[in-house]
């Protein structure tokens, strides 16, 4: 693929969200020209994919699409600023900056308040919604949030992927979600965390396919697909990502 071909970056906060991203993305239409990492492939910009835990897929119309994990929040500014701070010859085109919500109760996330301030960081003129332009550039944000009725067994509060992958998979199959509220609950009682409730799901009924790729797997069952894109869109995501994926 030419120089000129069109690139654009995911930027995920960690391994969990780039296996989920990478099963929404292939359930766009996307394909994996590695072969999972077993076949050398060049990016849009001449470049060898390798190393930094990046995954390189192709859009149906045949632009490149990298999805980095940049391990946590704090990291966030960083990880924006070696793609769009003027650091590369050939920047991408877009940049989507994807983060938990992280909001509880009804409190407001500052999830979009952080992406803000990115922008503002690295030059570009801010206010409201993305996407932003940074030089001949654009950044994006999706922030994993759904807004499933409280309480819905099975589901943390927390807004992150956690909440929303355990929210599809229980619009799915209802009769899931009680399941892993009453093994929370049980005694002896452990850790409580989103996480807690996700690895449930994936214990129970997504064990044959290994932690590395739950997030990954809950897209190859339609029911669940069919449930997490209705989330998705809700919340603006998928026009995002849609904008992408048909370019």
């Amino acid at each position: 693929m030419s120089a000129e071909g069109r690139q654009y970056v995911v930027l995920c906060e960690g391994y969990d969200d780039r296996s989920f991203w990478r099963g929404w993305l292939l359930h766009l239409g996307c394909t994996d020209p590695t072969e999972r990492g077993r076949k050398a492939a060049l990016d849009a910009r001449g470049q060898t994919v390798r190393g930094q835990g990046r995954f390189l897929l192709r859009t149906p119309a045949g632009s490149d699409l990298i999805i980095k994990p940049y391990h946590g929040r704090s990291n966030a500014r960083d990880a924006v600023a070696e793609y769009l701070g003027g650091l590369q010859p050939h920047p991408p085109d877009k940049v989507i900056l994807n983060l938990d919500s992280d909001a509880e109760d009804d409190d407001a996330s500052t999830a979009e308040d952080q992406v803000l301030g990115i922008a503002r960081s690295l030059g570009a003129d801010a206010r409201g919604a993305g996407p932003f332009a940074i030089g001949g550039s654009l950044l994006d944000a999706v922030v994993w949030r759904c807004d499933d009725p409280e309480p819905s067994p099975g589901v943390p509060r927390k807004q992150t992927l956690e909440r929303l992958v355990t929210a599809g998979i229980r619009a799915a199959y209802p009769e899931r979600g009680s399941a892993v509220e009453a093994w929370l609950d049980a005694q002896p009682q452990g850790v409580r965390l989103p996480r807690s409730f996700a690895f449930s799901y994936y214990a129970k009924w997504h064990a044959d396919r290994g932690a590395a790729e739950f997030y990954e797997s809950v897209w190859r069952d339609e029911q669940v697909a069919t449930e997490l894109m209705r989330r998705l869109t809700a919340t603006g995501a998928t026009e995002i990502v849609e904008s992408v994926v048909n370019q």
